[in-house]
C-alpha cells in the first residue's frame, strides 16, 4: 500500500509556512529511501477539497516523513501532519500525472500537468473527486 501525507511546513520566517504535499513512489520500508514525490503547496489550499490549485514541485523527500512530526534539523522550521492517506491510483510520467488518494474524510482524483516553463504543476480534481 502507497501512502500520501500533507505537512504543514512552518519555517523560521514566519511569513513562508506552506504543505508539503508527499506522495509514495512505491511501497517499502526504508525511511531513509528517497520515495516521495514532493510538492509545496501555499497555505491557503487545501488538497483535499480544491477543485484547482498549484504546486510547486520539490526535491523528492525520505519516506521518514510519511510519520514523522516536529522539529528539522538545521534551522528548516518544523512540520505538522495536517492528513494522511492511501493512494488508490498512481500514474506518474514526466509531465503528467493522475493520482487518486483515499484520505481520512474522502476520496480525491487529481490530474496534473507540469508547466513547461517553471517547476510548477497545475493540478484540477476530476469527475467525481472530493467526495
Amino acid at each position: 500500500m502507497r501512502r500520501a501525507v500533507i505537512l504543514h511546513h512552518r519555517l523560521p520566517d514566519p511569513d513562508s509556512p506552506h504543505f508539503d504535499w508527499l506522495i509514495e513512489r512505491h511501497a517499502g520500508e526504508n525511511p531513509e529511501e528517497r520515495a516521495l514525490i514532493a510538492f509545496r503547496i501555499p497555505i491557503d489550499v487545501d488538497v483535499r477539497q480544491a477543485k484547482a490549485f498549484a504546486a510547486e514541485r520539490i526535491q523528492d523527500h525520505r519516506r521518514h516523513y510519511l510519520i514523522f512530526e516536529g522539529d528539522l534539523s538545521d534551522n528548516r522550521g518544523s512540520v505538522e501532519r495536517i492528513a494522511t492517506g492511501r493512494v488508490i491510483e498512481a500514474v506518474i510520467e514526466l509531465t503528467h500525472m493522475k493520482l487518486t488518494i483515499a484520505w481520512e474524510q474522502s476520496t480525491c482524483t487529481y490530474r496534473g500537468e507540469q508547466s513547461a516553463s517553471s517547476g510548477f504543476w497545475s493540478f484540477t480534481a476530476a469527475d467525481g473527486a472530493n467526495r
